[in-house]
């Protein structure tokens, strides 16, 4: 992981300081992730996984307050569901296409990250919190601190663990915001790919193995076209990022219950009070 995470610094660091300058000016004296008031009931965490598009009827009938992540933004506005908050941690100019910028999103917190797009965080119409991330190995102790000295130019803003994708800080926003259980859906943990992995080699398919025999666990997974065409499940990479996210999320402390049928959390990656149901009964 730590060779991983050295080639994505060295890949992006010039666009995240690029952007991180530009945002200042609106970060220096804007709100902070901490700032936002607490629910009191549950949350629901909303990602860009392929269950998704299955949870769109229930999102709309749900009374609870939704943190999407920017993809699922405009699909959300289509499907006339509103969420309370967007998360955006992403650098690229790509990412403009995710935000209607007008006022359907007045009434929508964007939670972003200090180094995202600084057009989005320009032409955005709603409210506006920041979140910083963490640069150092150990950001308390370390001598010099880049973490610490981004942290003062932005007067004082929440840091926060880099997770690698902005399903994983959705999670994390809603963790941040609910006194009680954070629903997951959405957050499948699937990207499309290259490297197609069997089935025997994921988390899921040792998940449905201790139920099924072999041959049932294999034709439900095959069942999914979207494990085994357009999505893959990237164990390694989760087994690598397990104690990252058990520390930021602290399962423990909070219920979490996921609703992504094509999950992997939950199984043998997260500890803690973590269970599956289906969305109709979560929500």
């Amino acid at each position: 992981m730590a060779e991983q995470n050295r080639a994505t610094y060295v890949e992006h660091e010039e666009m995240w300081f690029r952007n991180f300058s530009e945002n200042l000016r609106y970060m220096k004296y804007g709100s902070s992730l901490l700032d936002l008031p607490k629910h009191s009931g549950s949350i629901i965490a909303v990602a860009a996984g392929p269950s998704f598009k299955k949870a769109l009827p229930y999102l709309k009938r749900t009374q609870l307050p939704i943190v999407a992540v920017d993809r699922c933004l405009k699909p959300l506005l289509k499907a006339d569901i509103k969420p309370a908050y967007v998360v955006s941690i992403d650098g690229s100019r790509l990412i403009e296409k995710f935000f209607p910028m007008d006022n359907s999103v007045k009434d929508i917190t964007l939670i972003m990250m200090a180094t995202g797009n600084p057009i989005v965080a320009r032409k955005w119409r709603g409210h506006r919190v920041w979140m910083l991330p963490n640069f150092d190995r150990d950001a308390a102790n370390q001598v010099p601190s880049l973490t610490r000295a981004i942290q003062w130019m932005s007067n004082c803003k929440t840091v926060v663990q880099p997770l690698g994708n902005c399903g994983s800080h959705g999670w994390q926003a809603a963790d941040y915001l609910t006194g009680d259980s954070v629903i997951l859906t959405g957050v499948d943990f699937s990207y499309g790919g290259v490297n197609l992995i069997k089935p025997e080699a994921t988390e899921l398919w040792k998940h449905w193995r201790k139920k099924l025999s072999a041959e049932k666990a294999y034709r439900k997974y095959s069942s999914h076209r979207s494990l085994t065409n357009r999505w893959v499940l990237t164990d390694e990479y989760w087994k690598g990022q397990k104690d990252v996210l058990e520390a930021a999320m602290n399962p423990s402390v909070h219920n979490v219950i996921n609703t992504s049928p094509y999950s992997i959390v939950g199984t043998t990656l997260l500890t803690g009070k973590i269970s599956y149901k289906s969305i109709d009964r979560a929500l």
